[in-house]
């Protein structure tokens, strides 16, 4: 009698060749941004892969684990010169190679829709500078009239730029514009006044890219007609066309904190509900001979990237529309092909026309969720059944959002910090308005050409539909315990969870003694990482003044608690810009607040105030803001003097009464006064620190 055995858990490659291409791929791609590598060394490495690689297929040996090793070092090599290459600022002719004045004349076009916010922001493709020849991108910012507002794809432009190149961010872990940019491809920005700026002519870039954009400004047009509501148009205009311009920050703020944001982006979620009507439109030819499958497939691309063009073309959707072509081809063509292999490929192609794409939250996110929907959703669905063929239907939208989240929460938590408890509530309305919407919108759209009558029932419905949806999602982020924020891991913290979320995968699948291992061991890493960053948190003693434009904001952090002190008239909104991000990085759950203007003296366990003195553990500080200084006989000596709110005094007279190691001169100060200081103490030798060039500064206490 036979003892059963449990199935050995392998992975035939065989199955997966875009997979085997695509890991060398990434890995080539990640190299070339954190490695400070010699483009030669790479090229030798790809000289004796691509030669080993030559070999062994010359003798026949290409199952030899050797061949995989040749060929993946290839890959890296190749990936990692092609991404070095790849980035506009390697080029010899791109505009920073050139002795730039502080203001440029320079001529480009309009390479993007351009976008109306407080400014009309747009990114610009240099074809010269000054009288040279030029390329490169700048991210420009024109201010706002009815000209500015008229500006589209294609315009060519003579700008005269005051070029600055994006900046690292000037607080402590706050979001890293540059970085943003820099995998936009673009390095430098402007902000350019309506009286320094014309338009030459309006032909440039690719022609079908201005008939569509120039479509989806007519499609805006009807939608605006329709929907007469602000909040109802800018959700409609960002679900169908995926512009998101009209967007309120309370809209935004509502469908974030219900994990519902992604509603509002045409990306993989929309496309896959286009592709879902094809797919069921199409089930009425038969696919019974490859070239059945092959007009299937033709029809479905067609409109999938015939509403990729509608929508703009954006990045987003572009890449949906890759990856759900693969799949397409993968579904209709490929009679052996798996998802997982459509997926790789997808993403293979993808990286070969920008490899900044890696980089880039979208992508991540898009792939992420569509794997983790292929393989977990099946699995959690089969866990509970239902007859009723309309709870099913929601059952199986909500264990899609479960297996999502599976597969995105560690990276948002990376990225985002929030995680929304409701998603899977949420889910279960937008998902299902989307389709509708969707449907309504192109309804709409064609039936104001050939039936316009018909198009005003079909917007009524419509702008009904999206107030409903709208009003849900408002109340879905009133209930309690809706949302968690401030959770702050690192990378590695990623690693663990994803290494965390695939062993218990495989111990539910295998049930195998080295899967429970592998889960054990890595659950202990997550809990000693945690501990790590508490215990690092607890301990934490810091002072930090923000870099806040013309305001004072310092925080003291004590532990889990924060004392933060600052202008009463403070902006709140570029007030959580500066700080939140790293109050939640320190691990704050309390943050007492107090007003320089309303607060003369403080007194907590490490912390006394009585203005203009105050201590921090044993950190000596004064902070002034008016020209008054206390004299005596003796210098008061100290270890931080604060400057803020432009006080009227020199330096000299300053230092007849303290002693300071150093001098802050905080962001609230004006230009011209920090200007004046400056000179005065390069000229006494004395240290100082502005904020305004430097960023915040930042102490830690032993």
């Amino acid at each position: 009698m036979s003892v059963p055995t449990t199935p050995t858990f392998t992975i035939n490659w065989h199955e997966y060749p875009f997979v085997r291409l695509l890991l060398p791929v990434l890995l080539g791609v990640v190299l070339a941004e954190n490695l400070d590598c010699p483009d030669w060394i790479a090229g030798l490495f790809l000289g004796i892969g691509s030669t080993a690689t030559l070999v062994f297929s010359a003798l026949r040996n290409v199952k030899s684990i050797w061949f995989g090793v040749a060929t993946s070092i290839s890959l890296v090599s190749l990936a990692y010169l092609y991404t070095n290459q790849y980035n506009e600022q390697n080029r010899s002719d791109h505009f920073s190679q050139f002795q730039l004045e502080e203001s440029a004349k320079v001529v480009g076009w309009i390479a993007s829709m351009p976008e109306e916010k407080k400014w009309v922001q747009f990114r610009f493709q240099v074809l010269q500078i000054g009288d040279q020849s030029a390329s490169g991108n700048i991210q420009i910012y024109v201010e706002k009239d009815n000209l500015s507002q008229q500006l589209s794809y294609g315009d060519v432009l003579q700008i005269d730029a005051n070029l600055l190149r994006a900046s690292t961010p000037k607080n402590p872990n706050a979001f890293d514009f540059s970085k943003y940019l820099h995998y936009q491809n673009t390095h430098y920005q402007s902000f350019v006044r309506k009286t320094d700026w014309k338009r030459l002519i309006s032909d440039q870039g690719n022609s079908v890219l201005r008939s569509i954009y120039h479509l989806r400004k007519k499609l805006l047009n009807m939608l605006s007609k329709h929907l007469e509501a602000e909040e109802v148009f800018s959700v409609g205009a960002a679900l169908t066309l995926g512009y998101r311009g009209a967007i309120s920050e309370e809209v935004r703020n509502a469908y974030a904190n219900t994990g519902a944001i992604h509603i509002l982006a045409v990306s993989g979620l929309h496309v896959g509900i286009i592709a879902m009507i094809l797919f069921w439109i199409l089930k009425v030819i038969p696919s019974y001979t490859f070239a059945q499958k092959c007009l299937k497939a033709g029809i479905a691309l067609s409109g999938i990237w015939l509403f990729t063009l509608l929508t703009g073309a954006s990045a987003s959707v572009l890449r949906a529309a890759t990856m759900f072509s693969f799949i397409i081809v993968g579904k209709y063509v490929q009679r052996n092909g798996t998802i997982y292999n459509s997926l790789a490929a997808a993403a293979f192609c993808s990286l070969l026309y920008n490899p900044y794409l890696l980089f880039q939250v979208g992508f991540q996110l898009s792939y992420l969720a569509v794997a983790g929907i292929v393989f977990f959703q099946p699995k959690i669905h089969r866990l509970i059944y239902i007859k009723s063929r309309p709870l099913d239907y929601l059952w199986q939208i909500t264990s899609v959002s479960f297996a999502a989240q599976i597969a995105v929460f560690p990276i948002s938590l990376y990225y985002f910090h929030q995680f929304p408890t409701y998603f899977w509530l949420s889910s279960m309305i937008v998902i299902p308005a989307a389709f509708i919407i969707l449907l309504l919108a192109i309804f709409l759209f064609f039936s104001q050409l050939l039936l316009p009558i018909m198009s005003d029932i079909g917007g009524e419905i419509l702008e009904g539909l999206l107030y409903v949806m709208n009003q849900i999602i408002f109340a879905i982020e009133r209930l309690p315990f809706g949302l968690i924020e401030g959770v702050w891991i690192a990378w590695y913290d990623v690693l663990f969870w994803y290494g965390f979320i695939a062993a218990i995968t495989l111990v539910l699948l295998h049930r195998k003694a080295k899967f429970m291992i592998a889960t054990v061991v890595i659950f202990c890493l997550l809990s000693g990482s945690y501990t790590i960053k508490k215990t690092q948190q607890y301990f934490n003693k810091s002072m930090v003044v923000y870099h806040n434009t013309r305001e004072t904001v310092i925080d003291f952090f004590d532990g889990y608690t924060a004392y933060s002190l600052q202008v009463s008239n403070v902006d709140q909104k570029r007030l959580d810009f500066a700080t939140q991000q790293h109050r939640w990085a320190m691990g704050s759950k309390t943050i007492q607040t107090h007003f320089l203007k309303d607060t003369i003296s403080l007194k907590y366990d490490h912390i006394w105030m009585n203005l203009p003195y105050l201590q921090f553990y044993d950190k000596r500080i004064m902070l002034l803001n008016h020209h008054q200084l206390i004299q005596s006989e003796e210098k008061l000596k100290l270890d931080y003097l604060l400057i803020y709110d432009s006080p009227s005094l020199k330096m000299v007279d300053v230092l007849k009464a303290i002693e300071p190691q150093l001098i802050i001169l905080d962001a609230s100060n004006r230009f011209s006064q920090i200007k004046q200081w400056k000179m005065e103490l390069e000229e006494l030798n004395i240290a100082y620190y502005n904020v305004h060039e430097l960023g915040a500064f930042e102490i830690q206490i032993e």
